[in-house]
């Protein structure tokens, strides 16, 4: 910057920058890399004149940071672009950049709970994936994980459960942390088909896993969430509490504003809010989620789930009309679900 800064745009800067920003975001600073590659992606565009492979690389790193800080909205509308584009430049021809892409686009759909569509850009897709291999790759365990999560999400529970078991009896001890993130996954799916105890005992098992502490703090926020969760839904707030606390410090550590992708946590911060009677303070902690939703995934059961809490709120205060309101417009999201934890709440 001091050297180019007044010579913007200029190609050594934007090269440098975008490493830079790539940088902060592999190291859980991605709405610190988001500011940067906005200029990144203009400059780009000057220097070349369009949406050149380098630009759309710059869209593809600016739609990862986005997706990381939780901002799903813009994160989608940017990665469907980049995909589209590649498709465009390159005649539809398969090639590293294509899967890259796609796979990330799945991922980001995953954190928008947009299940049906990130399974349709896999291999496989609601069938699961293959069995791993003896000695799997980072990316097949990846992978591995992200399919189990999306099965869950879609209601089949037993193929989720096997996928999830299989990534936790094959993780290395070099790897140790994605044994963590598959008994969270199994927890989660447990947890939305009501079966508390075995989500309690897992999301637990999680949470105490010796490497947890290696996972990303984004992943740990979410493991924290997940068994803050299953506390709640047994009654135990108390030990609920800290749990909710750490999730969301965890995430504040990791940049990710209040999205789907935090949403267990705020939820749960919501819920003993509610329990405590601070009704603002659920309400507060609620509106930017629901916002969040809309922007990402309006039609999802998991906004509805968003919409039941604001719904309680209301009712808290005496509020009968903003109440029903609510419950309209949460009530057939929530029906059309098919995880029993959530259509519960609609009935």
């Amino acid at each position: 910057m001091a050297g180019l800064g007044a010579q913007r745009p200029h190609l050594t800067l934007t090269a440098v920058e975008r490493w830079y920003a790539e940088a902060l975001r592999r190291n859980d600073r991605p709405a610190d890399a988001v500011p940067i590659l906005r200029r990144v992606v203009d400059d780009q565009r000057q220097l070349d004149g369009s949406d050149t492979p380098r630009a759309r690389n710059a869209l593809y790193q600016l739609g990862l940071a986005l997706a990381e800080a939780g901002q799903l909205g813009e994160a989608l509308t940017l990665l469907r672009a980049v995909v589209a584009l590649e498709a465009r430049q390159n005649n539809g021809s398969d090639n590293e950049d294509r899967r890259n892409y796609r796979a990330s686009l799945a991922t980001v759909l995953g954190f928008a709970q947009r299940a049906d569509e990130a399974l349709a850009l896999m291999p496989r897709g609601a069938a699961g994936p293959e069995p791993l291999p003896a000695e799997p790759t980072l990316g097949q365990m990846m992978n591995h994980l992200r399919h189990a999560r999306l099965l869950a999400l879609i209601g089949d529970s037993r193929a989720a459960a096997r996928v999830a078991d299989e990534a936790a009896q094959r993780t290395d001890e070099a790897h140790a942390q994605y044994r963590t993130e598959a008994l969270v996954v199994a927890a989660f799916n447990a947890r939305v088909q009501r079966r508390q105890a075995q989500a309690l005992a897992l999301a637990q098992r999680a949470w105490s896993d010796s490497a947890r502490p290696m996972a990303r703090p984004a992943v740990q926020a979410a493991i924290a969430a997940e068994l803050a969760s299953a506390l709640l839904d047994r009654g135990e707030s108390a030990r609920a509490e800290p749990m909710v606390q750490h999730s969301l410090a965890l995430f504040e550590q990791a940049q990710v504003a209040p999205s789907p992708r935090s949403s267990a946590a705020w939820i749960a911060q919501a819920r003993l809010h509610l329990q405590a009677g601070r009704t603002d303070e659920a309400e507060a902690t609620l509106r930017p989620l629901r916002a969040a939703w809309e922007a990402a995934h309006p039609q999802s059961d998991w906004h509805g789930e968003t919409l039941f809490w604001l719904a309680r709120v209301q009712a808290r205060r005496g509020d009968v009309q903003g109440q029903r309101a609510l419950d309209h417009l949460a009530a057939p999201l929530l029906r059309a679900s098919p995880l029993p934890a959530l259509r519960g709440l609609g009935s």
